[in-house]
C-alpha cells in the first residue's frame, strides 16, 4: 500500500511539474505578422472602400476612381520593391527559442520544494497514522495477508517483515501472534515459532478450532527443532 502512495505521488508530481515545464521547452512561432501581409491587407481594404464610393453615386471608371485605384497600385508597386530590397527582413519573425536551462530548474525545485514544505506544514506520518496503534496494525497485518495471498499463502519476505512491525506495536495482538507463527515457519525458524505459540497460548484460552490450529503448528515446530 505504501508503494501504490508514492508511486501516486510520484505520478501527481510528474504531471505538475510536465504542466510548468512544456511551454518552456517547447519552441512557438511569434505572433507578429510580417510587413507585407499588413501592407496588402490595408491595400486591399483602401480598394474596397473605391468600389464602395462608386456604387454609393460616383460613376464606375470616373477621373476620382481612376486616380485613387492608381495611388493604390502605386502604393502596393512601392510595398513590393521595398520587400524584395536586399538586407530587407520580410519573412515572419523567427520561432521563440526554447528556455531548457529554466526547464531543467524547474523539474529539480519544484519536487523539492514540494517536499519541503510537506515535511514543514504536513504530517508526514499519515501514511501510517499514528493516533491509533491498533489501526496501524490492523492494516501491517491486511497488507501482509493481501501480499501474500498473491504469492500463494507464503507469509516469508515482505508479509514476515510486516507482521514484525505489528508485533513491535502489539506484543500481545492474537492475530499478529497466529501470523508471526506461521512466517516462522515457512521461514524454517523453528525456535522463533514457538515462542510465538507459546506467548499466544498464555493470552488466555483458545477455542477448539484455535486449539486444533495450535497443536498442529506447536507440532510442525517441535519436530523442525534441532535435537538437544
Amino acid at each position: 500500500m505504501t508503494a501504490l502512495i508514492w508511486l501516486v505521488f510520484a505520478g501527481l508530481a510528474v504531471a505538475a511539474v510536465g504542466f510548468i515545464v512544456w511551454p518552456l521547452v517547447r519552441s512557438v512561432p511569434s505572433e507578429h505578422m510580417d510587413r507585407r501581409t499588413a501592407a496588402l491587407a490595408a491595400h486591399r481594404a483602401r480598394l474596397l472602400e473605391i468600389e464602395e464610393g462608386e456604387s454609393d453615386g460616383a460613376p464606375p471608371g470616373s477621373d476620382i476612381g481612376r486616380e485613387a485605384r492608381a495611388d493604390v497600385a502605386r502604393a502596393v508597386l512601392r510595398d513590393l520593391d521595398l520587400a524584395a530590397a536586399p538586407g530587407r527582413e520580410h519573412s515572419e519573425e523567427p520561432r521563440l527559442r526554447p528556455r531548457r536551462g529554466a526547464a531543467v530548474v524547474l523539474c529539480v525545485a519544484v519536487p523539492v520544494l514540494a517536499a519541503a514544505l510537506y515535511v514543514w506544514l504536513g504530517e508526514p506520518g499519515a501514511l501510517y497514522p499514528t493516533a491509533s496503534p491498533g489501526v496501524q496494525v490492523e492494516r501491517l497485518l491486511e497488507e501482509a495477508e493481501s501480499i501474500a495471498r498473491a504469492g500463494g499463502n507464503r507469509l516469508e519476505g515482505e508479509p514476515a517483515r510486516l507482521i514484525e512491525r505489528a508485533l513491535a506495536l502489539a506484543p500481545d495482538h492474537r492475530k499478529a501472534l497466529w501470523f508471526a507463527a506461521i512466517a516462522a515457519l515457512h521461514e524454517d525458524r523453528a525456535e522463533v515459532a514457538r515462542d510465538r505459540l507459546e506467548r499466544l497460548r498464555g493470552l488466555g484460552p483458545l477455542d477448539e478450532d484455535e486449539t486444533r490450529m495450535f497443536e498442529r503448528l506447536m507440532s510442525e515446530a517441535v519436530a523442525r527443532l534441532p535435537d538437544p
